[in-house]
């Protein structure tokens, strides 16, 4: 039952992600640097649980963060990165990226694990929470911000245009450029 609270978290925390958006200005950022940082809170409460019920609440909580925050993530980028065909090679790499973290982190846990019980959880609530601090003032996008310059919101229906717009004045020609090249 404890395992499948992460997966379940998912579940319970995405048809509830519009509602918490509307809530918070529409602020993609708000939203993902609150779940970062509430889940380093949740992380710090998991060291000192000793009940069952008590840890399935808790990773019930952590997974329900984990989809809040990267599905606010990819609204953000969704509104904000100027080509789809970019944001699509971008978002095929976080895959990659995702599993090799998966990876150190297993690692670098199980070194951690030699200080003391608490030290990895320690270790991911730090990280968790100034990520967090990271998102709030990198991600920081106000909903009235966004209507004066006239972007489109994440309900709107009409294709994007503004890669078309961005291919004809970028220096590459028809084909999207790659960072080096701007």
């Amino acid at each position: 039952a404890v395992l499948g609270a992460l997966p379940a978290g998912h579940a319970i925390a995405l048809p509830l992600y519009p509602r918490l958006l509307r809530l918070l200005w529409h602020s993609e950022g708000a939203v993902c640097a609150g779940a970062s940082v509430l889940r380093g809170l949740l992380l710090l409460h998991c060291v000192h649980t000793r009940s069952f019920a008590a840890l399935a609440v808790t990773r019930l909580l952590l997974g329900a963060t984990c989809a809040v925050g990267q599905t606010s993530m990819l609204g953000f980028l969704h509104l904000h990165w100027p080509c789809p065909e970019e944001l699509t090679l971008l978002l095929g790499y976080q895959d990659a990226a995702l599993s090799l973290g998966s990876m150190i982190g297993c690692c670098f846990g199980a070194i951690l694990f030699m200080y003391g019980y608490a030290a990895p959880f320690w270790a991911a609530a730090t990280l968790n929470i100034l990520m967090g601090l990271l998102m709030l003032s990198t991600f920081h996008t106000p909903a009235y911000e966004e209507k004066a310059a006239g972007l489109p919101s994440l309900t709107s229906t009409e294709p994007r245009r503004d890669c078309e717009d961005s291919l004809e004045a970028s220096p590459c020609g028809s084909t999207p450029c790659s960072w080096a090249e701007w």
